[in-house]
């Protein structure tokens, strides 16, 4: 018979038994990183190319609403927490409390083909908010917005200056000087191998010097590049583009690099244009530049860049799975005759420091397992609420028990001789799961 230090915490997949709305328990394939957090669910990804992503950025959708209606998770969803191989990573939300609660993060690396080592973990009220304050921050490798001035530097001290207002950037270059600004926290975006890149950025210019304004990665890879001058752009590895421009008009760009074929395309202001170049194992664009010539004034909204490949992985979430309390189950009598006429087996049941067992469901309570020779390792029976449950101090140890009682002759019907492990399961009122066995005689006097 187990003891009361023998209890501890286990994982289980959440399930309900339709007869007796008790729980269903399944060992789960993954250890659990906390059991402060009652709830989490595996987030199943497939790498489909044929080698690792490394700091690939996520998104995954999460009904938030019915989780907190439940009473399963923060108003806010701040205690989501992101767990990769056992070990919390950043994450983003947006659209907290809703139906479709987008959920950022970026996975560290990601084999080919399935991966499911990555967790979100839910259900501790008492937890503090988790998410980063920007969800762009557990997305995008490096990102500016320029909500606020993150720090930029004269890369060629060439008296180049510079201003932050109502979120934009503002170069000033002085008129005929070529100019450089970088980021001075040192903040790059390094390739290091990784399989391809993505790029978005917003920019005008101001005047027409019959130059242009550069949004560059280490002078090889052109994120945005517009000459108003000359009337052309250029992208990715593009060739100059001729397009009708105009100062003052915002221009989006966004670029795609494969760096396992070589393919990279790219779209401005809507026109997709699309090339080859030879794969490079050895591109590095790590250094974010932005650059003018001839003294034109370029003005930036946004910048993301991340790591990409498409086809991109595919991303779903699995079941809810729960921690589950293990309890101490006393089951009386030890020894039970298959003759005998008795009306009911007594159970009582014990939960760790913490738990109250007055807050057990009692009708959620089942047998919802025998184990021996011969018995049905599915069988379920529900406590028989005739005798009404009562909480007390069965061995006036000064730990609170719950007595149930289950239907004696309907067990009986089902018991097998020798020796049998019964397992009672349930729920409390607060969501919380739990289990306990214990093992008893099955004898058959006179035969």
């Amino acid at each position: 018979m187990e003891t009361i230090g023998d209890i501890k915490m286990s994982l289980v997949l959440f399930g309900t038994l339709l007869l007796f709305a008790a729980v269903s328990i399944v060992q789960a394939d993954s250890p659990y990183w906390d059991s402060s957090w009652s709830y989490r669910k595996q987030v199943a990804i497939t790498n489909n190319v044929a080698t690792t992503l490394y700091d690939y950025s996520m998104m995954i959708t999460l009904n938030t609403s019915d989780l907190i209606s439940a009473g399963k998770m923060q108003s806010d969803c701040g205690d989501i927490r992101v767990i990769e191989n056992g070990v919390e990573i950043n994450y983003g939300i947006k659209n907290p409390n809703s139906a479709s609660t987008e959920i950022y993060f970026i996975a560290n690396d990601l084999s080919t083909g399935s991966n499911n080592d990555i967790y979100i973990y839910y259900g501790n009220p008492n937890a503090d908010n988790g998410f980063v304050e920007n969800w762009k921050d557990a997305f995008y490798i490096w990102w500016d917005d320029f909500d606020t001035d993150r720090g930029w530097y004269d890369y060629f001290a060439r008296g180049v200056s510079w201003s932050i207002n109502n979120g934009e950037l503002t170069v000033n270059f002085a008129p005929y000087v070529d100019g450089v600004i970088a980021p001075s926290d040192g903040s790059s975006f390094p390739m290091d191998g990784r399989v391809g890149i993505k790029t978005e950025a917003r920019m005008k210019v101001l005047n027409n010097r019959w130059c242009q304004g550069l949004i560059s990665l280490s002078w090889q890879y052109t994120v945005h590049h517009i000459s108003v001058g000359h009337s052309r752009y250029q992208l990715a590895f593009s060739d100059l583009i001729s397009k009708s421009l105009s100062t003052n008009t915002w221009y989006i760009a966004e670029t795609v690099y494969n760096r396992l074929t070589g393919d990279w395309y790219c779209t401005f202001d809507g026109e997709l244009t699309t090339g080859n170049r030879p794969a490079l194992e050895s591109d590095d664009f790590s250094t974010i530049m932005i650059a003018s010539c001839n003294g034109t004034t370029p003005v930036v909204d946004y910048i993301y860049l991340r790591y990409f490949i498409e086809p991109e992985p595919g991303c779903s979430l699995g079941e809810e799975e729960a921690t589950v309390i293990e309890a101490l189950i006393d089951i009386d009598p030890d020894t039970l005759n298959r003759k005998s006429h008795g009306k009911w087996v007594t159970v009582y049941i014990t939960l760790p420091d913490g738990y109250d067992v007055g807050a057990i469901d009692t009708s959620s309570i089942a047998i919802t397992s025998l184990v021996g020779v011969s018995c049905d390792p599915e069988y379920t029976q529900g406590a028989d609420l005739s005798f009404v449950p009562q909480v007390g101090d069965r061995d006036e140890d000064g730990i609170a028990d719950l007595t149930v009682k289950f239907d004696r002759q309907v067990l009986l019907a089902n018991l097998c001789l020798d020796d049998v492990s019964i397992t009672i399961e349930g729920e409390l009122t607060t969501g919380e799961l739990f289990s306990g066995s214990d093992s008893i005689r099955i004898i058959d006097r006179g035969k």
